[in-house]
């Protein structure tokens, strides 16, 4: 399937400017002592570059063979993570911090599993002269597997829509945070049980939600193009 190679740019800039915010991010929080989730932010820079280098070959840093073990390993990554989080904090309730990992780790099973099925599906652009990019559908036995895409784009959908309904979580009055930055100085990112932990020392989790909706429409674009 084609499309506009407009798209194809704006989308390219965007996965790009993605992949050095997290970078940017990643270096931010370790020079100023701001906590954030490392594997997510990890995961999201490499997901970035990845997805630039669909969207133009020509910026594509590593081999094929390699981006399939690198989103594998963040699958299964996420998956044990996963398991480990709800076994100690339950699959529903809790205060907004807990809700906000919680959902982070199912996501990116997803996320990567559907970069890893795009590679294994061959679905990888092709350059043309007009600069415009076409994915290659699966075909043969591959088109046994045209219900994946759908699954992903749904589920990416759904998390998408989670992402947006929670960023109203973040937001706190200026002087609710004001009096609570002593007290919240020193709390532990694995203390989640304490309600007064919620984001003090987070780093820009609304950028950061942000940031993880456009990723999701991005990947949902490139499998979109496989149908």
């Amino acid at each position: 399937m084609a499309e506009p190679g407009w798209l194809t740019g704006l989308f390219t800039v965007l996965m790009i400017a993605i992949a050095v915010y997290f970078a940017g991010r990643l270096l931010f929080a370790r020079v100023r002592r701001r906590r954030i989730h490392v594997e997510v932010n990890v995961a999201e820079l490499a997901m970035g570059l990845a997805m630039a280098g669909m969207l133009r070959p020509t910026l594509n840093l590593l081999p094929t063979a390699l981006w399939e073990v690198v989103f594998a390993c963040f699958a299964l990554w996420f998956f044990v993570q996963g398991v480990r989080f709800v076994s100690r904090h339950g699959s529903v309730g809790g205060e907004a911090f807990v809700t906000y990992h919680r959902a982070h780790y199912p996501l990116h099973v997803v996320m990567s599993l559907a970069m890893l099925y795009m590679y294994l599906a061959a679905a990888i652009p092709t350059a043309r002269e007009s600069g415009q990019m076409a994915m290659a559908a699966p075909t043969g036995t591959e088109a046994d597997f045209v219900a994946l895409p759908l699954l992903f784009i749904a589920l990416l959908a759904a998390f998408a829509m989670r992402q947006i309904d929670t960023l109203s979580r973040f937001r706190a009055n200026a002087a609710t945070r004001v009096g609570t930055r002593g007290a919240l100085e020193g709390a532990s990112v694995s203390d989640l049980s304490t309600p007064s932990a919620p984001f003090a020392r987070w780093l820009a989790p609304r950028s950061e939600s942000v940031c993880l909706v456009a990723m999701s429409v991005a990947m949902s674009f490139l499998l979109v193009l496989m149908l």
